[in-house]
């Protein structure tokens, strides 16, 4: 629920800057001209930028990701957190050749309503439970809640459980 509240009020708060804008560039147009409102938009245009690479979802490898596995690969999805608005899940990539189970890959992610939330994996591990196909996976992380790029609150989060490859 908090974080259905907190998205409204990024939606509310991005209305109110267009709006707020659109206002101080009437008002740059009337005192100064079209030439100084023009000078204005691409400013505040110049504000807007890419995000860094440094939000691009941690992968753990458990094998060289240039050496290409020979066998049947797949992928198992684990949520590890439901929310109303928001999930975040766990992905491990793994490759069969007929007589054994090996680990390639393994990242979680967030997904869903995730306006001014941001899930920073830190560490995954995922290691086998004995002879059958059941694995353990330890996900930790940070949530942030941000407001307009700043971070308000930030939590350490971490997930443990068993599933079966």
């Amino acid at each position: 629920m908090i974080q259905i509240i907190w998205g409204l009020l990024h939606i509310v708060a991005l209305v109110f800057l267009v709006v707020l804008c659109f206002h101080w560039t009437k008002t740059v147009r009337e005192k100064l001209g079209v030439v100084a409102a023009v000078v204005f938009v691409f400013v505040l245009v110049s504000f807007v930028s890419k995000p860094s690479d440094q939000d691009v979802p941690h992968k753990i490898y458990f094998q060289n990701p240039k050496i290409p596995f020979i066998g049947n690969t797949h992928q198992k999805s684990v949520r590890l957190e439901d929310n109303m608005a928001t999930n975040i899940d766990l992905f491990i990539g793994y490759g069969t050749d007929g007589k054994s189970t090996t680990l390639l890959q393994a990242s979680s992610n967030q997904s869903g309503f995730v306006s001014g939330n941001t899930w920073k994996t830190r560490a995954i591990n995922v290691s086998k439970l004995g002879e059958k196909e059941a694995y353990l996976y330890t996900v930790s992380g940070i949530l942030e809640r941000k407001f307009i790029g700043i971070t308000i609150f930030s939590e350490e989060k971490s997930f443990e459980g068993k599933t079966e490859l």
